[in-house]
């Protein structure tokens, strides 16, 4: 009976598992999807920012104070929130997967705009 007992777990466990596994996968495919839908509305063919993307994308680093240093006299709930804005920008950074000379040409264009 033991080892009835045992094979029926060893089942269960390998249904669980390949449960997990297709999971993971729809979840991959899922943020892959994701990461192209940014890409198309931010880059060029050729893989450079467009300029609307780079207007939005400043206006928003702008508002979450990207690069500013956080100021010593915010509550904790301002720091929070500052907090949260920043990895949200940082987020669609990360999601356009923009190179380190797309990235130049932004902060470039983000200066000149006086962002």
């Amino acid at each position: 009976m033991a080892a009835s007992h045992e094979i029926d777990g060893l089942a269960a466990m390998e249904s669980t598992a390949r449960a997990q596994r297709r999971r993971l996968i729809t979840a991959a495919i899922g943020r892959r999807e994701i990461i192209l839908a940014y890409r198309r509305l931010m880059l060029n063919a050729d893989g450079t920012l467009k300029d609307d993307a780079a207007a939005v994308l400043g206006d928003l680093a702008q508002i979450a104070n990207l690069g500013a240093a956080d100021m010593p006299q915010a509550s904790d709930e301002q720091l929070r929130s500052q907090a949260a804005s920043r990895a949200i920008v940082l987020h669609m950074f990360a999601r356009i997967d923009m190179g380190g000379t797309e990235l130049k040409k932004l902060a470039k264009k983000l200066r000149e705009n006086g962002q």
